[in-house]
Protein backbone atom coordinates (compact mmCIF):
# COMPACT_ATOMS: atom_id res chain seq x y z
CA UNK A 1 0.00 0.00 0.00
CA UNK A 2 1.28 3.49 -0.70
CA UNK A 3 -0.08 6.81 0.22
CA UNK A 4 1.31 10.56 -0.77
CA UNK A 5 1.54 13.59 1.64
CA UNK A 6 1.52 16.79 0.67
CA UNK A 7 3.72 19.94 2.37
CA UNK A 8 3.35 23.28 2.24
CA UNK A 9 4.11 26.09 4.71
CA UNK A 10 2.50 28.90 6.71
CA UNK A 11 4.01 31.76 8.19
CA UNK A 12 2.75 33.91 10.90
CA UNK A 13 4.08 36.25 13.82
CA UNK A 14 5.25 33.14 15.76
CA UNK A 15 6.91 31.70 12.90
CA UNK A 16 6.85 29.60 10.27
CA UNK A 17 5.41 25.56 10.25
CA UNK A 18 5.65 22.82 7.57
CA UNK A 19 2.41 21.12 7.28
CA UNK A 20 1.98 17.72 6.04
CA UNK A 21 -1.11 16.20 4.91
CA UNK A 22 -2.25 12.77 3.96
CA UNK A 23 -3.23 13.74 0.35
CA UNK A 24 -6.39 10.59 0.73
CA UNK A 25 -8.18 11.25 3.74
CA UNK A 26 -7.39 15.34 2.86
CA UNK A 27 -6.20 15.11 6.95
CA UNK A 28 -3.26 17.22 8.64
CA UNK A 29 -0.52 14.42 10.05
CA UNK A 30 2.01 16.59 11.29
CA UNK A 31 2.85 20.52 12.04
CA UNK A 32 6.16 21.57 12.86
CA UNK A 33 8.54 24.89 13.12
CA UNK A 34 11.76 25.38 12.24
CA UNK A 35 14.04 26.21 9.30
CA UNK A 36 12.35 24.46 5.94
CA UNK A 37 15.30 22.28 4.58
CA UNK A 38 15.67 20.87 8.40
CA UNK A 39 12.04 20.56 8.55
CA UNK A 40 12.02 18.80 5.21
CA UNK A 41 14.56 16.52 6.31
CA UNK A 42 12.67 15.79 9.59
CA UNK A 43 9.31 14.81 7.78
CA UNK A 44 11.63 12.59 5.64
CA UNK A 45 12.83 10.75 8.17
CA UNK A 46 9.70 10.39 10.39
CA UNK A 47 8.25 8.82 6.87
CA UNK A 48 10.83 6.64 6.62
CA UNK A 49 10.44 5.32 9.99
CA UNK A 50 6.79 5.48 9.66
CA UNK A 51 7.38 3.34 6.75
CA UNK A 52 9.20 0.79 8.67
CA UNK A 53 6.53 0.17 11.18
CA UNK A 54 3.31 0.52 8.96
CA UNK A 55 4.44 -1.41 5.73
CA UNK A 56 2.93 1.57 4.21
CA UNK A 57 5.20 3.13 1.63
CA UNK A 58 4.86 7.23 1.50
CA UNK A 59 5.29 9.90 -0.89
CA UNK A 60 6.49 13.35 0.03
CA UNK A 61 5.50 15.65 -2.45
CA UNK A 62 5.47 19.67 -2.65
CA UNK A 63 1.96 21.38 -2.66
CA UNK A 64 2.32 23.07 -6.13
CA UNK A 65 -1.54 22.90 -7.10
CA UNK A 66 -2.17 25.06 -3.63
CA UNK A 67 -4.39 21.86 -2.50
CA UNK A 68 -3.26 23.31 1.17
CA UNK A 69 -4.35 26.74 0.76
CA UNK A 70 -7.17 26.09 3.57
CA UNK A 71 -5.07 24.48 5.96
CA UNK A 72 -2.38 27.16 5.56
CA UNK A 73 -4.49 29.99 5.97
CA UNK A 74 -5.99 28.25 9.19
CA UNK A 75 -2.62 27.81 10.48
CA UNK A 76 -1.44 31.11 9.35
CA UNK A 77 -4.20 32.79 11.82
CA UNK A 78 -3.15 30.32 14.49
CA UNK A 79 0.48 32.00 14.32
CA UNK A 80 -1.05 35.36 14.56
CA UNK A 81 -3.25 34.92 17.44
CA UNK A 82 -6.44 34.53 15.44
CA UNK A 83 -9.13 32.64 16.58
CA UNK A 84 -9.54 29.61 14.11
CA UNK A 85 -11.45 25.79 14.06
CA UNK A 86 -8.70 23.46 13.98
CA UNK A 87 -8.31 21.58 10.65
CA UNK A 88 -9.42 18.09 10.36
CA UNK A 89 -6.21 15.82 12.26
CA UNK A 90 -5.24 12.30 12.11
CA UNK A 91 -2.28 11.00 13.78
CA UNK A 92 1.09 9.60 11.86
CA UNK A 93 2.31 8.25 14.72
CA UNK A 94 2.70 8.53 18.10
CA UNK A 95 2.13 5.77 21.14
CA UNK A 96 -1.24 5.21 22.74
CA UNK A 97 -0.01 7.41 25.22
CA UNK A 98 0.68 10.10 23.07
CA UNK A 99 -2.34 10.14 21.15
CA UNK A 100 -4.23 10.08 24.58
CA UNK A 101 -2.73 13.00 25.49
CA UNK A 102 -2.83 14.66 22.06
CA UNK A 103 -6.98 14.35 22.04
CA UNK A 104 -7.31 15.67 25.54
CA UNK A 105 -5.25 18.78 25.08
CA UNK A 106 -7.44 19.62 21.82
CA UNK A 107 -10.04 19.51 24.31
CA UNK A 108 -8.50 22.98 25.90
CA UNK A 109 -10.62 25.72 24.82
CA UNK A 110 -9.23 28.26 23.13
CA UNK A 111 -7.57 31.21 25.25
CA UNK A 112 -7.40 28.59 28.23
CA UNK A 113 -4.12 26.97 29.97
CA UNK A 114 -4.36 23.69 31.76
CA UNK A 115 -1.22 21.88 33.37
CA UNK A 116 0.12 18.82 33.13
CA UNK A 117 -1.07 17.49 36.56
CA UNK A 118 -4.83 18.16 35.38
CA UNK A 119 -4.07 16.55 32.21
CA UNK A 120 -2.70 13.47 33.84
CA UNK A 121 -5.94 13.18 35.55
CA UNK A 122 -7.85 13.49 32.97
CA UNK A 123 -6.44 10.57 30.69
CA UNK A 124 -5.81 8.74 34.15
CA UNK A 125 -2.73 9.08 34.13
CA UNK A 126 -1.85 10.85 37.44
Amino acid sequence: MSKTLLYTFAEGRLGRCILVVDEHSNSLVYVNSGNDNQLILLVKKLIERQSHSSKISYALCEDFDNKLAEFSVTIANLLNGKRAAPPKYQYFSGTDFQKKVWNELIKVPWGCTTTYHRLARKIGSP
